[in-house]
């Protein structure tokens, strides 16, 4: 047996070959008997969509007329390092364009980079920014990064009051991430007292709009 201390980070591979890459310090410590908590509530689990085209024409177009429009999505991390590179940089390079036009979704976009490291550096810091700027303006997405970024402590000090009111707004707004994480405030009882009824209702929400890691709670 392999003993590990709160500085050391596990790697876990899931069946599907997806990996998550979780710090010791982060996993909730409990005894064997435990019920124990899903991965989710620990880190965010959700697909990395970089809408995005190989075309640099398509990519481009519209820019210089003060226009932003991206037209195919690519699942990040699909094996080919060199590709995921290549497209990563080329997502970042034109959000950033756009997003310095002042698109707020296009400002979301940079957050995420920002926050995965695609294209760039992390950055929770700048994501957080990014997501802030973007709910301001109430774009959903920005507005469930955001709230996000509140429940796991992403570039700002955790906010679990923040949090639930930020994944409300998005879950009133059809967000499927927004209901899911929801649903996982009112099953832990975080913020809120622990309601398995409306943490399951909020679920079967999220997994009739396809959210997956819902499907499976």
């Amino acid at each position: 047996m392999y003993e590990l201390n709160t500085l050391d980070t596990v790697l876990m591979f899931t069946d599907i070959g997806n990996y998550l890459y979780v710090p010791v310090h982060e996993i909730p410590d409990m005894k064997w008997k435990d019920l124990g908590k899903h991965i989710s509530n620990i880190i965010i689990m959700r697909p990395i969509i970089i809408p995005i085209t190989k075309d640099d024409t398509l990519l481009s177009q519209g820019m210089g007329d003060g226009k932003f429009s991206v037209t195919v999505e690519w699942p990040f991390e699909s094996g080919d390092d060199e590709l995921d590179t290549l497209w990563g940089n080329k997502a970042y390079e034109y959000y950033s364009l756009a997003a310095n036009q002042g698109y707020i979704r296009a400002i979301n976009a940079v957050g995420e980079c920002a926050e995965w490291g695609i294209g760039t550096e992390v950055n929770k810091v700048k994501a957080y920014k990014c997501y802030s700027k973007a709910a301001s303006n109430n774009f959903i997405p920005g507005v469930v990064n955001l709230g996000l970024s509140y429940r796991f402590g992403i570039g700002v000090e955790k906010d679990y009051a923040k949090a639930f009111e930020l994944l409300l707004k998005g879950a009133d707004n059809s967000d499927a991430r927004a209901m899911y994480y929801l649903g996982d405030m009112y099953y832990y009882g975080i913020h809120v007292e622990k309601d398995f009824n409306k943490a399951f209702e909020w679920y079967s929400k999220s997994a009739e709009k396809g959210y997956s890691s819902a499907k499976y709670s």
